[in-house]
This record gives structure tokens, sequence and C-alpha cells, in this order.
């Protein structure tokens, strides 16, 4: 595990929105609570996104519908 950010930082890190990251942190797995603080594993949380992109790629046998 990296080091562990505020929410603003992941967010400046990734290019999402503080909202986004605040709204969304328990399906998100890089997000750790602490108290009422959430710290975010930038790394993991990049990862997490490309996983999320690759699952919303079409299947390229399927065509253009």
């Amino acid at each position: 595990m990296s080091n562990l950010e505020t929410t603003e930082a992941a967010a400046k890190a990734v290019g999402l929105s503080k909202w986004f990251l605040y709204r969304n942190w328990p399906n998100i797995p890089a997000a750790y609570r602490a108290g009422k603080a959430i710290r975010w594993d930038v790394e993991a949380l990049k990862t997490w996104m490309k996983a999320q992109a690759e699952q919303a790629k079409p299947d390229s046998s399927e065509g253009n519908r």
C-alpha cells in the first residue's frame, strides 16, 4: 500500500472531483475510513479506474449497433 492521501489530494491526482470520491467511497476499494476521515491509496485508485474503464469498453465482436 502506498501513502494514503486526503480526498482533495487524491481527486487532484486522478482528475476526479472531490464530490465524486465522497459520494462513491463505499464502492471504491482504494478508500480507507479512519474515524470520520476518508483516506485514499492513489495507486490503487488508479488501478481501480483502469479496471472500470476496461469493463465499460464495448466488446469489439459486437460491432456498431
